[in-house]
């Protein structure tokens, strides 16, 4: 793996047949950064698509072979197009950065994925992986 686009494809695949409404997934990695599992964490509605951070992180160490996750991608899909992540995105980046951060398991991004391109919430808001306090 490059880098958390090279999973854009992928994510983009699995959203195809319902991309009239938001969905979440998360890519579980272990720590040479392979991939152990993709999850569906979270459906939604076309503007939104609530995602419990302890679901979505029981859902992935639940799996028994995710057990030796150290890392996710978290994606989802804007159908309206938009590239621009909403508040509600930075949120809950930061929500699961910061468990994250007491399960040791290291968000390496948040893809906002529409049919003609994505956004890295990790590059347009870098201040959110830089927080005081990480290791």
């Amino acid at each position: 793996m490059s880098g958390p686009s090279d999973f854009v494809p992928v994510f983009r695949k699995r959203m195809e047949r319902s991309f009239w409404r938001e969905q979440s997934y998360a890519i579980a990695f272990d720590g040479q950064h392979n991939v152990l599992g993709m999850f569906l964490v979270g459906q939604g509605n076309e503007n939104s698509c609530p995602v419990p951070v302890s679901v979505a992180f029981k859902q992935v160490l639940g799996s028994r072979k995710c057990r030796p996750c150290v890392a996710i991608i978290l994606a989802h899909n804007h159908p309206s197009g938009s590239l621009v992540p909403s508040y509600e995105d930075i949120v809950v980046t930061e929500k699961f950065r910061e468990a994250g951060r007491y399960l040791e398991i290291e968000l390496l991004d948040h893809l906002v994925i529409t049919r003609n391109g994505f956004t890295s919430i990790r590059r347009t808001n870098p201040e959110i992986y830089a927080r005081k306090g990480d290791a």
